[in-house]
């Protein structure tokens, strides 16, 4: 960080303006710090305004901190910048397609993400984009078609890809009984809101499924995830209610909800987040210790940042508090 720093401060070479754009990358995916991001990319952009790469991660970062149709126009502008690289602008409709599929526009997204698996010819994220191609018809009712889609996707997965895995399991569940059941159309949904940042949508689907969830794993899911979305919106103490109802259930749901095992050290990750801002060292350390203890659970690498930011994060509490 220091050495990219330094390099941003020399104006006139060109490589300072790469040392930019990956300290913009780093403070924007792996600290949530956007209001530096945006300063440092407003800048490169004035100085660079055709630069297809940047208006490529504006985008990415504006998707990041939720403002969708405005990572949509990026996305755009990157497009028309990018000249006739077909595997640029082929990249490009699958973000986009991606945003679509954030706002819950099943069609647009379809078309977008049809038209990228159509053409795309590398392992790179085909296996998620056939799984979002498949649930935008199975969210439409069209289980023939999704089921075509969804076909697709095992022979495709790639082992340590998170999404691929996902895909995978997901397909799986699909195949089954070639449907979705109704809880998990719903909660797919939510989950894809909590990823745009929609945290009130989130909230009201999640009441929605209140009603179809069949056992544990089901409400265990809806419980993490509505923790999270809490916690999102600064509402702590109804946050730490939710993520205490998995902890305290931590041993039923390891033993008989496995496929929601995920929620356990995602909820102790949120608790841990949760004290660092209340200021509770204690609290913090063993919450943390208590996530780090889990292991092959679903989306366990993107936990495994967070982990560490949220250790990084309380390293500055104990030094602030040590030095008062």
């Amino acid at each position: 960080m220091d050495l990219l720093k330094r390099s941003m401060r020399c104006e006139t070479s060109f490589r300072s303006h790469f040392s930019a754009l990956c300290l913009a990358w780093i403070y924007a995916f792996f600290y949530d710090q956007y209001d530096v991001t945006f300063q440092i990319l407003v800048q490169e952009i004035e100085s660079f305004p055709q630069s297809a790469l940047l208006a490529f991660t504006y985008a990415y970062v504006l998707r990041k901190e939720g403002k969708i149709q405005e990572s949509s126009e990026y996305f755009q502008r990157a497009k028309e910048a990018g000249g006739d690289v077909p595997e640029f602008q082929l990249k490009i409709d699958y973000e986009i397609g991606c945003n679509y599929y954030l706002q819950l526009q099943w069609d647009q997204a379809a078309q977008h993400l049809t038209n990228f698996l159509t053409n795309n010819q590398t392992e790179a994220f085909r296996t998620y984009c056939a799984y979002q191609i498949g649930f935008c018809h199975a969210v439409r009712g069209n289980n023939e078609q999704a089921a075509v889609f969804m076909k697709k996707i095992q022979p495709w997965v790639r082992k340590n890809y998170v999404l691929d895995e996902y895909a995978g399991k997901q397909a799986k569940k699909f195949l089954k009984k070639k449907q979705f059941t109704e809880y998990a159309l719903i909660y797919e949904q939510a989950s894809i809101l909590h990823e745009a940042c929609q945290y009130p949508q989130v909230l009201e689907l999640l009441e929605q499924a209140r009603s179809k969830e069949n056992g544990l794993e089901d409400q265990a899911m809806s419980i993490q995830l509505r923790g999270a979305s809490f916690a999102r919106l600064k509402k702590y103490a109804e946050a730490k209610a939710d993520f205490n109802r998995i902890t305290k259930q931590e041993k039923t749901i390891s033993s008989k909800a496995k496929t929601a095992l995920f929620t356990i050290p995602f909820s102790w990750a949120g608790l841990a987040e949760v004290a660092v801002i209340e200021g509770d060292i204690a609290t913090a350390d063993g919450a943390l210790k208590k996530a780090k203890a889990y292991s092959n659970y679903d989306f366990e690498s993107l936990l495994l940042w967070r982990i560490r930011k949220t250790e990084e994060d309380l390293r500055k509490l104990k030094q602030q508090q040590t030095r008062q």
